[in-house]
């Protein structure tokens, strides 16, 4: 299901590597051009300001990008079925959570938790373009606030222990763009939504990384001589998380 902000105005297949990809072209309210691989689609999308020379220039430079990835590893951006009709053990925050999904002729799409178990109910009616996105969203919703303050308190141990900084608000955020964030102004950390799929060594490397920045704003040695000197294998652990992003909840984090 593409995204409702994307107004499509190109198609074309390319054949890679004995692999056929389509590959879209796509108007967005992103301010710079991105390539999305999603399996055999790659989306390209562009801003809605871009003129007809900057949108050749964009595709031709992430066109190149793309073909080169997939030339080299056509099954680095395959993704894990979001299959959870026979039930799923996902281990979110280290803690074993039972995902099952549900199909009957349910009047919307719902869910619910309890005894360490999530329960969706998905209208059976529904196209699989449609299944995929409400579990997602369903996911993301509950998840989140089932989540909420194992995060903040990780968070809390990990500030306490190596930065004692001034931290106001945990949030957990749906990007696409990035693994965490914080906000100077307001001393709110971000972290990505995936993230809580993710072992907890990795969480801790991003969590650390964002702490990190309310010493140092931005990435300079000082910054880095920080994070290390608290996770002196970030490199690694840094290397996982781009090696596995894609199949972080059948992870979207996949721009070029």
């Amino acid at each position: 299901m593409h995204s409702i902000d994307l107004q499509i105005f190109e198609e074309e297949e390319i054949e890679i590597s004995n692999n056929k990809y389509k590959f879209i072209k796509a108007y967005s309210k992103l301010s710079s051009a991105r390539a999305i691989i999603d399996n055999d689609k790659i989306i390209v999308k562009f801003p809605y300001h871009y003129n007809i020379v900057q949108i050749n220039n964009a595709y031709s430079n992430l066109k190149k990008r793309v073909i080169k990835v997939l030339e080299k590893n056509p099954e680095h951006f395959k993704k894990e079925s979001l299959d959870f009709s026979k039930g799923k053990i996902c281990t979110i925050i280290n803690k074993e959570i039972f995902i099952i999904a549900n199909e009957a002729d349910y009047k919307k799409p719902s869910a619910a938790y309890y005894n360490n178990t999530i329960v969706l109910k998905i209208p059976k009616d529904l196209s699989e373009q449609q299944k995929e996105f409400h579990i997602k969203l369903l996911l993301r919703k509950i998840i989140s606030k089932i989540f909420k303050e194992d995060l903040k308190k990780r968070v809390d141990e990990l500030n306490k222990e190596y930065f004692n900084s001034k931290i106001n608000k945990i949030i957990i955020r749906n990007n696409s763009s990035n693994w965490g964030t914080y906000n100077r102004r307001t001393s709110n950390i971000g972290i990505n939504f995936k993230l809580l799929f993710a072992p907890l060594s990795i969480l801790d490397s991003v969590i650390v990384h964002e702490l990190a920045h309310t010493k140092v704003l931005n990435h300079q040695k000082k910054f880095w001589d920080i994070v290390y000197e608290i996770i002196p294998d970030y490199k690694e652990r840094r290397k996982w998380l781009m090696q596995n992003k894609h199949n972080l909840l059948n992870g979207d984090l996949k721009y070029l």
